[in-house]
């Protein structure tokens, strides 16, 4: 094959002359990836889309599952809200997959997350209540 432009020799795989830059004829087999666009998102958007908030709801059930089973600590079970709260911000977010079978377990964190965190607060004064009234 020859150059257009520059009459240079070529191979038949060459796109573009490496003597003078001109593009040539040559139409490669490789196809341009297609994009398809759903509700202004691309399908590569929409594929990965749930995986933040399956993540989100994971997180979740795991801070949830620590402070609902650690609030009962005398004293220091008011320390269970750290990972409380923000496993109610997370299940939160976890809510808005669009994958039916991981709202299950953000509403889980969620749930576990919150009755834990009121748990640990009431368990707090209740032991100072309790100490309170032994020592008098």
């Amino acid at each position: 094959m020859k150059c257009n432009n520059c009459n240079a020799e070529l191979l038949d795989e060459t796109e573009y002359c490496p003597y003078c830059g001109t593009k040539t004829e040559y139409t490669s087999n490789k196809k341009e990836p297609e994009i398809e666009v759903l509700n202004n998102q691309t399908k590569e958007e929409v594929d990965t889309e749930p995986g933040c908030w399956a993540k989100f709801a994971g997180i979740s059930n795991i801070l949830g599952t620590i402070t609902i089973s650690t609030f009962w600590i005398p004293l220091l079970g008011i320390f269970s809200i750290f990972p409380g709260i923000p496993g109610i911000v997370f299940g939160g977010l976890g809510k808005n997959t669009k994958k039916e079978d991981i709202k299950p377990i953000a509403e889980s964190g969620f749930t576990k997350s919150l009755v834990g965190t009121i748990l640990s607060v009431v368990s707090y004064f209740v032991w100072i209540i309790i100490i309170v009234i032994a020592s008098v």
